[in-house]
């Protein structure tokens, strides 16, 4: 059951010992009902409502996918504990890691449905508008399927799922705004702990590495902010196991920082900066001693998933790999600060060939089968087709051939192998980074 955290704080619906509070708690303007039956305490503020209203049954429900272990805390409407219906404005539910904000937006969620609130419409329908998309509605979405997981209203946090689905779907023009530690934590760890969600899982994390890449390349001064949250994100003793592959993006960013940059260093631990020294030499050069690497210093026609794909598939990924992921270079320079740095812009890489592929081009069988004719000298429309610039239409022959059931399928779209390939280098930059901090 993940928390908004990322944590377990199930037992933290349980009433803390307050009997040595005397001072009373303000009760909440809007969601403090007198004939409430739990009185729950958010970040010093009181709640009363009716239990059975926002606490869902906790039994897994009919042909979920999940296993009863991830339903480790049963817990019915019909048995709650007695502490929570006891509760009172003295001895209330204390809730953790909750902010009173973020408890009025689930409990907007799980209570208001007025057809003519037109905040309650916003949240119904601004996920499904792209120029809606903002950093607010991700919050917003976050707090309620956290909260939802929390309180075991199951419907609710799988609706509040796909609306994070939704906004992710703009991902890259929301990673160029400002984000805090706090939510880009929330969000991979919620991703992470919540099931099934790879999509929310997948989405989130390359939104989060193109956040840190990005903020490598604006002006120092718009940088500040953003490189606040890196430093908070590198500082951070659980990332590198809980999420080596967004860490190994965060070191990456560290690394490519100029170390005598004031901003970059005032920050640091002795620690942290001895780290940072200690990597600038044991990872040079870097072709040479990151075995996750090697997939960078090879030709595009070497690439582990270059045969899956079909001539014309090879083609546009030559001629996109050069204005791409192919600028490394071999990662040949003697400067570990620009190899580095090659490093830290793949998450933009990937997205130029995300948004410059064009999945009409592909022939859908094995390159093998497909090889394109040679081009008639003077033909000039038959060498624009060979490279892709217009579809031309299968002779009968070709068709023909094309419908044999023994053929192989192209992939089509090598965005997802490439993706594996981008996350090794992280995990084991993260790796690494293990094994500097254990010497220090």
């Amino acid at each position: 059951m993940s928390s908004v955290d990322g944590t377990n704080n199930s037992q933290e619906l349980y009433p803390t010992d307050l009997a040595n509070n005397s001072h009373p708690y303000p009760h909440d303007p809007k969601y403090y009902y007198p004939d409430g039956s739990a009185v729950f305490l958010v970040e010093g503020v009181l709640f009363k409502l009716q239990a059975s209203l926002i606490i869902g049954p906790r039994s897994r429900p009919p042909g979920s996918g999940l296993t009863d272990e991830q339903y480790r805390y049963p817990r019915n409407v019909e048995n709650l504990p007695k502490s929570i219906i006891d509760s009172t404005n003295n001895d209330p539910i204390q809730l953790k890691n909750v902010t009173a904000d973020q408890f009025r937006t689930f409990l907007f969620a799980v209570l208001v449905s007025r057809p003519s609130d037109p905040k309650y419409w916003e949240l119904l329908t601004d996920a499904h508008s792209s120029r809606k998309h903002s950093r607010e509605l991700l919050v917003r979405y976050l707090d309620i399927a956290c909260l939802a997981s929390q309180f075991g209203m199951f419907e609710l946090e799988d609706w509040a799922r796909q609306q994070l689905e939704l906004v992710l779907t703009s991902k890259y023009r929301l990673s160029q705004g400002q984000w805090d530690k706090a939510v880009l934590l929330r969000l991979r760890s919620y991703a992470g702990t919540t099931c099934p969600a790879r999509n929310l899982m997948w989405s989130s994390k390359i939104f989060v590495e193109h956040f840190i890449s990005v903020s490598a390349e604006v002006p120092d001064k718009e940088q500040l902010s953003s490189l606040d949250t890196i430093i908070q994100l590198y500082q951070d003793p659980s990332l590198p196991t809980s999420d080596p592959a967004v860490f190994g993006c965060v070191f990456a960013f560290m690394l490519s920082l100029d170390p005598r940059s004031a901003p970059s260093t005032s920050a640091l631990s002795r620690a942290e900066k001895a780290i940072l020294r200690t990597a600038q030499v044991e990872l040079l050069p870097i072709s040479e001693t990151l075995e996750s690497v090697r997939w960078l210093v090879l030709p595009v026609n070497k690439l582990p998933f270059y045969d899956k794909l079909c001539s014309r598939c090879q083609l546009q990924l030559q001629a996109l790999w050069a204005e791409s992921i192919g600028q490394c270079n071999g990662l040949k320079s003697r400067s570990l600060g620009k190899d580095i740095a090659f490093l830290c812009r793949l998450p933009q890489y990937r997205r130029y060939l995300v948004d410059q592929w064009d999945r009409t081009q592909c022939l859908k069988v094995d390159s093998s089968l497909t090889q394109p004719k040679e081009p008639e000298a003077g033909s000039s429309a038959s060498f624009f087709r060979m490279f892709g610039f217009s579809q031309p239409q299968p002779q009968p022959e070709k068709l023909e051939q094309l419908e044999k059931p023994t053929q192989v399928k192209c992939i089509q779209q090598p965005i997802s192998e490439i993706d594996k390939l981008i996350h090794a280098v992280y995990k084991e930059l993260a790796g690494r980074y293990n094994e500097f901090a254990a010497d220090i």
